[in-house]
């Protein structure tokens, strides 16, 4: 169905069902011709055998007279046609066989055809007869004999029979002719008229049918024509104010380029400010910084140096003090056996004793002094240890600190460096969106441009209204 719905399947279709009528009326006629021709055929054939027929007749007779010829005059020549018209009847009388379709009419052919076998033999008889010498004998046997008289008289009925027959027939295919004829031209004047009708009819429907498709797709243009103007006309007032928004984006773009490009200075002094910072953390390899004054990550390896060189120092004092108190306990210890043996030395031996007393109050002294001194010391190397710790996580601290510091300063120059791509693209945004208040304006232009043609395609669109 879809097809059809397009104006020159009807157009096509407007050409070719007449054209189909034509053929199917020219194949009626010819079947009609074809029947006419079949009876005329047929009614040739009959004439044809008609003719044979009284051809067969002659011939018999021609066979008679020949013979009784030969009898009275014995003429070889009367032999000659006597062959002659017998060759001739026998011809005839098998092509008529061969050609005749009647049932009654090839009986009776059978019947001629007996009669003309015996006729032939009773004349080879006579002729036979002669040939010996005895015409006389001849003679008598053909006039006592009357079979040539009976078989002719036979023939002749059969023939006329045979005639009539015939005629019965070619009168049959005459009418069958006639009725064939008038079927023709009966079929020519009614597949004419048919055609005719047929072909008024759908194409007045056709016409109908187009005029009617023409007039709804001219209404639909129409239609089409005026929505498109409506459309046009808000686009082209949406492309005004497309035109104006894209001046005022214009020029907050500006705006914002004069804010990127004061945002990438400020991000350069940010970076400076860091890379400052970074050389007073000692993130610098060289010994001193910019100003030569040491880091503050050396400073803070010097004081751990230092703190280490103390912690031996303490280490030495400490075993020297640990070598004093054993000295004390040996000394006390000999002023105890000194004791002793003043005891056992009684009276010589007292002065010896209260000096011995005296060194081991001493030795108790040192040893205790010593004890306060070694505590001191591990109370010192302690808190230096303490110290070399705290100033460990300082440095490890310290070194966070340069690393944060590092990244912040790498982090500030990637924002100056994208600032400054900022401003790049901010420019490039404003030469587009400057392009593009052109190409608004330009499509302002072209809309008008579309409303005329729109205009022009509806007064077209009527035209065609107007026309079907």
């Amino acid at each position: 169905m879809l097809m059809f719905k397009k104006l020159r399947y009807w157009i096509v279709g407007g050409y070719t069902i007449p054209i189909l009528l034509m053929i199917a009326s020219a194949t009626v006629v010819s079947v009609n011709v074809g029947r006419v021709q079949s009876e005329a055929q047929q009614l040739n054939v009959s004439r044809q055998i008609a003719e044979d027929i009284a051809e067969i007749s002659w011939n018999l007779q021609a066979m008679s007279r020949t013979l009784r010829g030969y009898l009275i005059a014995n003429n070889p020549t009367s032999i000659n046609s006597w062959n002659q018209a017998k060759n001739d009847a026998n011809q005839i009388i098998g092509s008529l066989t061969e050609t005749m379709t009647d049932e009654n009419q090839l009986k009776t052919m059978e019947e001629i055809r007996k009669q003309y076998d015996d006729l032939v033999e009773f004349h080879e008889g006579l002729i036979q007869i002669v040939g010996a010498g005895d015409i006389e004998a001849a003679r008598q046997t053909w006039i006592a004999n009357g079979i040539g008289i009976r078989v002719a008289e036979d023939t002749a009925k059969l023939i006329d029979q045979m005639k009539s027959r015939e005629a019965e027939l070619v009168n049959m295919r005459v009418a069958s002719q006639s009725q064939a004829l008038n079927n023709l031209l009966s079929s020519v004047w009614v597949s004419i008229g048919l055609a005719v009708i047929v072909s008024i009819i759908l194409g007045s429907w056709i016409i109908t049918t187009i005029v009617q498709k023409i007039t709804q797709e001219a209404n639909n243009i129409a239609l089409a024509a005026t929505e498109i103007a409506t459309t046009i006309e808000e686009q082209e007032r949406v492309a005004v104010q497309q035109a104006a928004s894209v001046n005022e984006t214009s020029t907050s773009m500006d705006e914002l380029g004069a804010s990127s490009r004061q945002c990438s200075e400020q991000a350069s002094a940010a970076s400076s400010g860091a890379r400052q910072v970074l050389a007073l953390a000692g993130s610098n390899r060289q010994e001193d910084t910019l100003d030569g004054s040491p880091s503050l990550r050396e400073k803070m390896s010097q004081v751990q140096a230092q703190i280490l060189r103390l912690s031996e120092n303490l280490s030495q004092i400490y075993n020297i003090t640990n070598l004093v108190s054993d000295l004390a306990n040996q000394t006390n210890m000999l002023a105890l056996n000194a004791s002793v043996e003043a005891v056992r030395a009684g009276e010589h031996g007292k002065g010896f004793g209260v000096v011995a007393s005296e060194i081991r109050k001493l030795a108790d002294q040192s040893r205790k002094s010593a004890e306060k001194i070694g505590s001191l010391i591990a109370d010192i190397q302690n808190s230096a240890n303490s110290t070399v710790i705290v100033t460990e996580e300082g440095t490890k601290a310290v070194e966070k600190i340069i690393v944060s510091i590092n990244d912040v300063a790498v982090n500030i120059q990637q924002i100056s460096l994208n600032t400054k791509q900022q401003a790049m693209a901010v420019e490039q945004v404003i030469d587009a969106m400057n392009s593009l208040n052109t190409a608004a304006q330009e499509t302002a232009n072209g809309l008008a441009q579309s409303r005329a043609g729109t205009e022009q395609l509806n007064n077209t669109a009527q035209g065609l209204k107007n026309l079907v």
